[in-house]
């Protein structure tokens, strides 16, 4: 029999299949193209490619003049298109297919295997190669029998461990269902449900991938148990864990009840120790936390109180949500598991700072407890250090300068301190006050009128509409540009520091931008292995050809960043890079972390990116730094 190729028709001729296949008459050609979002010439064009295919299936797609398209012939050749789960396009996919079925088939022959998947036995035996290098990175392979056909061979943990990495997908924070055979998309909505609604129930909060990989795990039992494959081995839960052995059990009873299964012992455990499932409830006063694990978390924050001279740790439950996250992805590595991080480049984009002391407390934890932390992990670890990160007591003082009567100006004050974050209006006065204004050791001046100042004055900031609509966020994006671009991080950098390179290897631009800070900043030669252990534990290309290599610790030396400006694009890791910025920051700086942050958001900006590479000389270097990405002059 020839059949049908799915793998040559793209996933919008089949969605025309699927629109023509469903009850309803006749679909015109206007009709088809407003549904699949395509021009009527693309649907006659697709209509011609599919009837090619369908040519030796006794069907085809007819036209009647005046009504429109039809299927005729033989369709129940073609029911599995009306499927949900199409059979996947690229390669990947389709050896995943093959993999998935294989699992739940004691053996299976190659023709059935064909029939099953719509795929020519040719395309099957092309695709073992890559089927058997798939199997053996989970100690599984394939096996074969005469007369049985095609199986694979293995423990049932090694398949489970394989069916959770190629049977779900990630999307918008949510797991999906998209390779489970006997498990409908319904059914694993149930399942979701299910679960959140007991936790919910009993006052406990998990994390979203936290969830969703507890979810992948009772999907599996869920599927391995309806086919009749159980698991063994698994250990008894210790006392630190029962808490979360019940809530656990609690979930997989009322599973069990739903789906009619009774769900072993050990299939429980097996839910349990493979999800690293730790439920915790919302105020975090009854969980159980590891006391060597919250020790070192504590002792971590005294140790990053020190190194940055900012008071760590106050807030109990988040040092010690802390030390259930550590004690949960110690319980991860031991089972060879990670959860993928879908905000990592965000979070190393939005949060340099803490990404730096997430990679030191990896260092630490790796040293106390032998248990590496890869990149995605680092990312999770971020985002709990902002968290702990205390309030910024630094706050920015400033002065208001208006020709308002007494009543609105004390209402302008206190609308400015609430619309402008980290800004303390310290007072409100009339222009003619400039004099007393200037004398009260603010950090800048807020004026609705152009005012002159004598040298060492703070810098004036001028917004003539202090009342209009949009005015606080003209006002932010100018105390951003004044503050902190000219007055903090241009400070850090310097004509000497600035140079246009050959593009090369990412480590020898690192090694040729060190050199010219250790001349100019009295850094020693252990900068440059710094920076480089920083990059190797994660990459810093931040995209928009952007990269900002870095190092922050305490020091002899005096803070600087070095601009490279590569003759042409390189690809740093993941990223297209043109333009580096090396940052060496001595944690005894206190402008430090604020310019970092600063230098991070600014090379947001795809157009700033564009004037810094195009800079012909430092001069018009640091001109196009000032402009803050929207081409206006600060």
């Amino acid at each position: 029999m020839v059949r049908i190729m799915l793998n040559e028709l793209t996933g919008k001729q089949r969605q025309l299949l699927r629109y023509l296949m469903k009850p309803g008459g006749f679909l015109t050609a206007e009709e088809l193209a407003k549904r699949l979002g395509i021009s009527v010439r693309t649907v006659i064009r697709y209509v011609n490619a599919i009837n090619d295919e369908l040519r030796e299936e006794r069907a085809r797609i007819c036209l009647k003049r005046g009504q429109g398209y039809f299927l005729e012939g033989d369709l129940g050749r073609l029911e599995f298109l009306a499927s949900e789960k199409s059979p996947p396009e690229d390669s990947a996919g389709r050896v995943n297919q093959i993999i998935l079925t294989l699992l739940y088939q004691e053996s299976i022959t190659i023709e059935r295997l064909s029939d099953l998947l719509y795929l020519s036995v040719s395309v099957l035996n092309k695709a073992t190669a890559a089927v058997r290098e798939v199997l053996g990175h989970y100690g599984l392979s394939l096996g074969s029998k005469p007369y049985y056909g095609l199986f694979i061979e293995g423990s049932e943990k090694d398949k489970r461990t394989l069916l959770a990495d190629i049977g779900f997908e990630y999307r918008h924070a949510r797991m999906q269902n998209i390779g489970i055979p006997n498990v409908s998309e319904a059914e694993f909505a149930a399942i979701d449900r299910t679960a959140f609604s007991y936790l919910e129930r009993n006052g406990l909060m998990v994390s979203d991938p936290d969830l969703n990989y507890l979810l992948v795990r009772m999907t599996i039992v869920v599927s391995r148990c309806r086919s009749g494959y159980a698991i063994q081995g698994m250990p008894a839960p210790d006392a630190s864990a029962l808490h979360n052995y019940r809530m656990v059990r609690g979930i997989m009873e009322e599973l069990g009840a739903q789906f009619g299964i009774a769900f072993p012992e050990e299939e429980i455990r097996y839910a349990l120790i493979y999800s690293g499932f730790v439920g915790y409830d919302f105020e975090l006063a009854e969980m159980k936390v590891d006391e060597e694990i919250h020790e070192f978390v504590l002792g971590f924050m005294r140790e990053m109180s020190e190194f940055t001279g900012t008071v760590y740790g106050q807030d109990e439950n988040a040092a010690r949500a802390l030390s259930i996250h550590l004690k949960m992805l110690m319980q991860r590595a031991h089972l060879s598991q990670s959860f993928p991080n879908p905000v990592i480049e965000m979070i190393k984009s939005d949060y340099p700072v803490e990404m730096n002391y997430a990679i030191f407390l990896a260092r630490r934890f790796e040293e106390r407890f032998g248990v590496r932390i890869d990149e995605d992990e680092i990312g999770y670890l971020t985002v709990h250090l902002g968290v702990c990160h205390p309030p910024d007591r630094d706050r920015k003082k400033a002065v208001v300068l208006c020709s308002y009567g007494a009543g609105t100006s004390q209402l302008l004050r206190e609308r400015m301190q609430s619309e402008l974050a980290g800004i303390n209006i310290v007072g409100v006065y009339p222009v003619h006050y400039l004099s007393i204004a200037v004398h009260k050791e603010v950090d800048f001046i807020i004026s609705a009128v152009p005012v002159k100042t004598e040298a060492g004055a703070p810098p004036v900031i001028v917004e003539e509409n202090l009342l209009g609509p949009h005015t606080y966020d003209r006002l932010k994006e100018k105390i951003w540009k004044r503050i902190n671009i000219c007055g903090e991080l241009i400070g850090f950098l310097d004509g000497n520091c600035f140079a246009r390179l050959k593009t090369g290897d990412r480590f020898q631009i690192i090694k040729e931008l060190s050199g010219l800070l250790r001349r100019t900043h009295g850094l020693d030669d252990t900068v440059l292995d710094t920076v480089v252990r920083r990059e190797l534990a994660s990459a810093t290309d931040i995209g928009n050809l952007v990269a900002v290599p870095h190092m922050l610790q305490k020091g002899e030396f005096r803070s600087g960043i070095a601009v490279g400006i590569l003759d042409k694009p390189v690809l740093w890791e993941k990223e297209m890079v043109q333009l580096v910025f090396l940052a060496c920051f001595n944690q005894a700086d206190s402008r430090s972390a604020s310019a970092f942050r600063t230098l991070y958001k600014l090379v947001k900006s795809k157009e700033t990116v564009e004037r810094m590479i195009k800079a012909a000389d430092f001069e018009a270097f640091v001109e196009a730094l000032r402009t803050g990405g929207d081409g206006g002059m600060v």
